[in-house]
């Protein structure tokens, strides 16, 4: 599992890291995973063609402590100016109403039908975030207040 583990995040087009005072305390990710996204296709009802979506966004963590301060809007703001206009797509849980709201504040929007989650009790759907003509431009590494986003741009 481990392994898997790894080759997922080595194979990932951008990673966000958030440190607060140098802890660790948040990551974001798009995801680099074409035949899942074929899955998700199946499973929405929605095509998502390559040239038109970079990747899924996910993988947002934020310890407990660090929560309901909008350090999620920070992670997901990172992740949108690394992909540079291109297109995203989110499977989010229909109980997960804050990932829901925190997407849909960066553009995303519901789209196709919903199905069974794998993981637990619940359905999952599917957000999607278009092409933007203009580009976000460079996140700061610097944040201020002790706040630093590391991106790993690899592409």
């Amino acid at each position: 599992m481990a392994s898997r583990s790894a080759s997922r995040v080595a194979s990932a087009h951008y990673l966000a890291f958030l440190t607060v005072d140098g802890e660790p305390v948040g990551t974001n990710a798009v995801k680099n995973n074409r035949v899942h996204q074929r899955t998700i296709e199946k499973d929405s009802g929605v095509e998502l063609a390559d040239d038109e979506y970079l990747g899924e966004v996910g993988w947002l963590y934020v310890v407990e402590a660090h929560r309901r301060i909008r350090l999620g809007d920070l992670l997901t703001s990172a992740i949108l100016a690394a992909a540079d206009g291109h297109g995203l797509f989110a499977t989010i849980q229909s109980k997960n109403i804050g990932a829901r709201l925190l997407h849909e504040r960066h553009g995303f929007y519901q789209v196709g039908k919903s199905w069974p989650s794998s993981e637990q009790k619940d359905r999952v759907n599917l957000y999607i975030r278009g092409k933007s003509l203009r580009s976000h431009g460079d996140v700061a590494r610097r944040l201020g207040m002790g706040v630093d986003v590391l991106l790993n741009l690899s592409c």
